[in-house]
C-alpha cells in the first residue's frame, strides 16, 4: 500500500542494458554455450551473462549446475566431462577463455561466479586486450564479491538477491535480507544490485537507485515484465527474449 502513495517519475533510460541470461537458446541449441553466446550476439544484447564453475582440474567452465548426470563438475576433468558431454548431448561447456574470444565489438559480458574460491582465477582469465570496464562480476555471496574488489577495486561488481523467493514458508527473514540488502552491498562494496523481478518493486528500484547502485532486474521473458521494469527505469534486465526487450527499451 505504501507504494502506492508515493508518486516518482521513471524516465526510460536509453541506455538500458539488456542481458542474455546464459546466452540465447534454442530448440539445437544449449545454455551457457558458444553457440548460445553467438546467437546473443547476433540479436544485439548488449551484455551476455554466464555462469562459471570449476572443474578437477581447476579449469572454468560456463555452468550453472554444479552437476552432470548426478556427479559434481568438480570431481570431473574438463576433458573428461567434455568428452562425455559431447559423445552423449552433442554439446560441451565451453572455458571462458573461449568466451571472451567470442565477443568484440564492445559487448559486456557479466560473470557470475558460482563457487567460492574462483574470484583471482576469473580476474587473471580476463585478457589483457579485453576492457576491464566491459566486464562485471555477479555473485550471490557478499565474501566473493568482497574478494573480487580486494583484488581489483576498479571491477564492477554486482550482488544478486532474491533467494528467499524460493524459500517458501520459511522466509521472513530471508526476505527482508534480500528486499534491505544495503548492509550486504556496502560489506561486499558492490556496484549493481541484481533483485529477482518480483522483488524489484517501485520502492525497492527507487530507494536502491538514490543510494548510488545500478539495479539489473532477473530474469524477465514477458513481454508486459519487460515493459513494465523498462518504464521503471532500471539499469540492466537479464532476459531471454532479447528481440522483445529491445524492441520495448526503444
Amino acid at each position: 500500500m505504501l507504494e502506492v502513495m508515493i508518486e516518482m517519475n521513471y524516465s526510460v533510460d536509453s541506455h538500458l542494458m539488456i542481458i542474455a541470461h546464459r546466452g540465447t537458446t534454442a530448440p539445437s541449441i544449449k545454455e551457457n554455450t558458444i553457440e548460445a553466446f553467438g546467437l546473443s550476439l547476433k540479436e544485439g544484447a548488449d551484455m551476455i551473462e554466464t555462469d562459471i564453475r570449476s572443474t578437477k582440474d581447476r579449469k572454468l567452465i560456463c555452468s550453472h549446475n554444479a552437476e552432470w548426470k548426478n556427479k559434481k563438475i568438480n570431481e570431473m576433468t574438463y576433458e573428461e566431462l567434455k568428452t562425455k558431454i559431447t559423445a552423449q548431448e552433442g554439446w560441451y561447456p565451453p572455458l571462458l577463455s573461449e568466451v571472451f574470444a567470442l565477443l568484440d565489438n564492445g559487448i559486456q559480458l557479466n560473470i557470475e561466479i558460482k563457487e567460492r574460491g574462483l574470484e583471482k582465477q576469473v580476474l587473471e582469465t580476463i585478457p589483457s586486450t579485453f576492457s576491464k570496464e566491459r566486464v562485471i562480476i555477479t555473485s550471490f555471496e557478499e565474501s566473493v564479491i568482497a574478494n573480487v574488489k580486494e583484488i581489483d577495486s576498479n571491477i564492477r561488481t554486482g550482488l544478486i538477491v532474491g533467494t528467499s523467493i524460493f524459500a517458501g514458508r520459511q522466509k521472513t527473514l530471508s526476505h527482508w535480507r534480500d528486499y534491505f540488502p544495503e548492509n550486504r552491498l556496502r560489506k561486499a562494496k558492490a556496484d549493481i544490485v541484481c533483485p529477482h523481478y518480483r522483488i524489484a518493486n517501485k520502492l525497492f528500484i527507487q530507494r536502491l537507485q538514490k543510494k548510488g547502485y545500478d539495479i539489473y532486474v532477473w530474469t524477465v521473458n514477458h513481454p508486459e515484465k519487460i515493459k513494465k521494469f523498462v518504464r521503471l527505469g532500471v539499469d540492466g534486465i537479464f532476459t531471454d527474449n532479447i528481440s522483445t526487450a529491445l524492441k520495448h527499451r526503444k
